[in-house]
């Protein structure tokens, strides 16, 4: 029983061959990471732990049903790659949008990353060029924004396997950049990424504001794919809020930005595995 493992953190189920877990899981207080990579036979995920972080299911070919996210706030990373039973489903987790979910968690502090099969980014995404996001929001929504939405779909070349870093720089007001770089592993068709940056994390970009207007520019770079599409949604207490910014035209992203980014202690690389 889960009674014989009340400090369990860490479980790796890869390459098992069950069809469904059992359901006393999600009394595994302590439970922050699961890793159920390569289960191809999983149908389903069921309800977890409230304090679980990280959900990597790779490659679990068959799984159609997913855990009810919105009493998950305190997940940060969500691989469902290669989940071809999900290319239908998209960005609906089990009935709760991932916009509300973004907002109704965004005291929490972490960012977030989603990484779902499919080809179309969701309809709440205000879509960009190429890889450059650039838009303008009112001062007045610097006290209301919870976070920044970023969204890219990535073009995979159909019949290989690869493993795809993804980068990210973000200004705010020309300050920065705050930047990260994702890896995922294992990838062989077309993917949505969704990424998510607090508040906490933009306002380390830009802590004062003097122009009446708050400029926002990101840029998503990948290797072994491509960006077919890329978008962003800034979240706001309320929504109506969310759809208060201008786009602009994306000014180049200056090469010495990038150098810079390569030498800052700010940039750190997450694998995923």
């Amino acid at each position: 029983g889960s009674s014989n493992f009340p400090k369990l953190t860490y479980l790796d189920l890869r390459g098992n061959k069950f069809t469904h877990m059992p359901r006393c899981f999600r009394k595994y207080d302590n439970l922050k990471d699961l890793y159920l990579d390569n289960c191809k036979q999983l149908q389903e995920i069921p309800q977890l732990p409230s304090n679980i972080g990280i959900i990597y299911a790779n490659n679990c070919r068959s799984l159609q049903k997913l855990p009810d996210f919105s009493s998950l706030s305190n997940v940060t990373r969500v691989d469902f790659s290669s989940c071809c039973g999900l290319s239908r489903k998209g960005f609906d987790l089990a009935g709760v949008s991932i916009l509300e979910y973004l907002r109704k968690t965004a005291k929490h502090y972490n960012e977030r990353d989603i990484l779902v099969i499919g080809g179309e980014m969701p309809g709440w995404i205000h879509h960009c060029e190429e890889g450059s996001i650039s838009f303008k929001a009112p001062k007045d929504l610097y006290d209301k924004i919870l976070g920044l939405a970023l969204c890219a779909v990535l073009g995979l070349e159909e019949g290989k396997v690869v493993n795809v870093s993804c980068n990210v720089q973000i200004f705010v007001n020309g300050k920065g950049p705050r930047g990260r770089t994702i890896i995922f592993h294992s990838l062989e068709s077309d993917h949505v990424w969704l990424e998510y940056h607090p508040l906490r994390v933009l306002w380390e970009v830009e802590k004062f504001l003097p122009n009446d207007w708050i400029h926002f520019q990101a840029h998503l770079s990948v290797s072994n794919a491509s960006i077919k599409k890329c978008g962003f949604r800034l979240i706001c207490q309320q929504q109506e809020d969310d759809l208060r910014v201008e786009p602009q035209c994306p000014h180049p992203i200056e090469t010495n930005w990038l150098l810079k980014e390569r030498d800052s202690e700010e940039d750190n690389s997450i694998d995923i595995r």
